[in-house]
């Protein structure tokens, strides 16, 4: 009477396993991609949320409200949304939330300004009827290749305080 062994061999198992790493070997630099890219986006898509926060705040408490980014360190970024005491004109801004760098991925670099160039601090303010302050960007760059910008976000007008994800 014959045994019926059933498995598989060493070599079977050595060739699939060598399937597996090629494999692996050819998605590793395409997964890494993906995961910066999402960092990149992610980030953006937090500002561009704070923005429209404030903005809808500001529309429906007919208050002043604005969003300070702290550009100031190449190390340290924050940012943080306040409310002014008055419609227009606020001379006093409460601090209502506030995010600190590790909320800010390493890999991401920021700049300010139309041209994004800038490193100093950027200011958004809303008023209650929609309008913005100055046209304003924040540029999200990766911090390894600073000519490598990424995403802006900002607000492309003050007279409709229109705020923008590119």
């Amino acid at each position: 009477m014959e045994k019926d062994i059933r498995g598989f061999t060493i070599i079977e198992l050595i060739v699939v396993m060598a399937i597996f790493a090629i494999l692996a070997a050819i998605a590793a630099p395409n997964i890494s991609q993906w995961m910066s890219s999402s960092e990149y986006r992610n980030t953006s898509q937090q500002f561009l949320q704070v923005l429209q926060k404030a903005r809808a705040r500001a529309i429906t408490e007919n208050r002043q409200f604005r969003v300070d980014f702290d550009l100031a360190g190449d190390d340290a970024y924050s940012y943080k949304l306040s409310r002014g005491d008055r419609p227009a004109k606020s001379t006093v801004f409460t601090d209502l939330e506030t995010w600190q760098d590790s909320a800010i991925p390493n890999s991401v670099a920021l700049r300010g300004t139309l041209a994004c160039t800038g490193t100093a601090d950027i200011t958004f303010t809303f008023n209650p009827n929609g309008t913005a302050g100055t046209p304003n960007y924040i540029c999200i760059f990766d911090r390894n290749n600073m000519a490598a910008q990424r995403y802006r976000v900002g607000v492309t007008s003050s007279n409709t305080g229109r705020i923008v994800l590119e």
